[in-house]
């Protein structure tokens, strides 16, 4: 499990989508043991849903920026 209250930079989130394709990868190679494609699968849907949940916090704090 992960902080919640983790901020992640830029950088990171590029490291993570970098991370993302190779996942992506994994999953749909078929010669890779399915286990291994289960494991891919599962880390590849963590990393997409912390970088939705970071691009939707930096949308939102852009849109409050602006309102204030």
């Amino acid at each position: 499990m992960t902080c919640p209250n983790l901020a992640y930079t830029d950088r990171s989130i590029d490291q993570l989508r970098a991370r993302l394709i190779v996942l992506d990868a994994t999953v749909g190679d078929s010669l890779i043991p399915q286990p291994l494609r289960d494991r891919a699968q599962t880390q590849a849907e963590t990393v997409k849903a912390i970088i939705d949940r970071q691009i939707s916090s930096s949308r939102h704090g852009t849109e409050q920026a602006g309102h204030q």
